[in-house]
């Protein structure tokens, strides 16, 4: 019995490492990514990235099952490393914007290399794949507001808002006008909403003269 209760003490403790341990490899893992990135390689491969992490081809898909789930988990990390908030599943304008204005607010905080990873071929390509969903996710965070504006402007206003958001539009705030990055991500931000408010207030005018 005493041997039995000794064991039960420990397992929490053992849980505790366990799942400190699988933390550290993740992490390890994301950092490969980005080292694979920075370094230029355009096509990322799961074998670039278990090389550059020093892990094993199995190990990097016992923690991400595809290359798209190693992609999508990048963005959080990023996230993470530069102390931004990450954004909800389901985000309405409010927290977006707040989302954005953190994130670019903290982006002095990023490092040479997670700099050159951003800007590398390899995270266009991961742009790119990702697009998709984003788009989504914009779509459905302004339909409360778009639902009764034809297709294509629905489209527009979706596209602008998320362009608008991007550390493209960001940086040419920081290099044709010499503003902090935290600044720029304000005037892209109050950008947004001048944009949405003006359909909101278009489509109420519309709305009342029906």
């Amino acid at each position: 019995m005493i041997h039995i209760m000794n064991l039960d003490s420990t397992r929490p403790y053992k849980s505790k490492v366990r799942e400190q341990q699988k933390q550290q490899t993740r992490k390890r893992i994301l950092e490969g990514l980005i080292k694979v990135m920075a370094d230029g390689i355009a096509d990322v491969s799961i074998p670039a990235v278990a090389g550059a992490s020093e892990l094993s081809v199995p190990t990097i898909y016992r923690y991400f099952p595809t290359k798209q789930a190693l992609f999508n988990a990048l963005p959080a990390y990023l996230a993470e490393k530069i102390g931004a908030p990450t954004l909800s599943a389901q985000p309405d304008l409010d927290n977006y914007l707040e989302m954005v204005k953190a994130f670019y607010a903290n982006a002095d905080n990023i490092d040479e290399t997670m700099r050159a990873a951003t800007m590398s071929e390899a995270a266009a390509n991961i742009r790119r794949t990702t697009r998709p969903e984003r788009l989504q996710m914009v779509e459905d965070m302004l339909f409360s507001i778009t639902r009764d504006l034809p297709l294509d402007e629905q489209e527009q206003l979706r596209n602008v808002v998320l362009v608008l958001a991007t550390s493209a539009v960001i940086r040419a705030f920081t290099d044709y006008l010499d503003l902090s990055w935290q600044d720029a991500a304000d005037h892209a931000t109050w950008a947004i909403q001048m944009v949405v408010k003006g359909v909101s207030s278009a489509n109420n005018v519309k709305g009342e003269n029906e």
